[in-house]
């Protein structure tokens, strides 16, 4: 994780999954629905997520997200509602850490907060990129 995840420590990323419940998400388990409360960060160890707008028939694929990474991670911006919905492209595995334990870790551990924030910058950094290819804004 911690070459997708770059500020993040190895004992950060221990911590973090100590504080989660490891899930087994089956293809096509939807993680969080746009427009619902993002209850938890998910961190990916295994399997692909897959980024929509819209469900069912009408979704919109935007992007796939391969293991390791992070998922949810609006809920540290206080973002409120998930803006896009998430599924599992393939099985996943991952570390859920409900919002309420993270907020709490968090508000403990000024210096793991700030690497945590860095390093989802940094992933929506690399997710805006990789959806302004896949829409042909992007030039470099």
């Amino acid at each position: 994780m911690l070459d997708v995840v770059p500020h993040l420590t190895p004992r950060d990323a221990a911590l973090l999954g100590r504080l989660g419940l490891r899930l087994v998400y089956s293809a096509g388990d939807v993680l969080y629905r746009a427009g619902a409360e993002l209850e938890a960060l998910l961190i990916v160890h295994r399997g692909t997520v897959r980024l929509q707008l819209g469900e069912g028939t009408d979704a919109e694929p935007l992007l796939w997200l391969p293991a390791p990474g992070i998922v949810g991670e609006g809920l540290l911006f206080d973002a409120g509602a998930a803006s896009l919905t998430a599924v599992a492209e393939t099985e996943i595995a991952a570390d859920v850490v409900d919002r309420r334990v993270l907020a709490e870790l968090l508000g403990t551990r000024r210096a793991l907060r700030e690497r945590l924030l860095l390093s989802c910058g940094r992933l929506l950094h690399l997710r805006l990129e990789l959806v302004a290819r896949a829409v042909g804004g992007y030039r470099a």
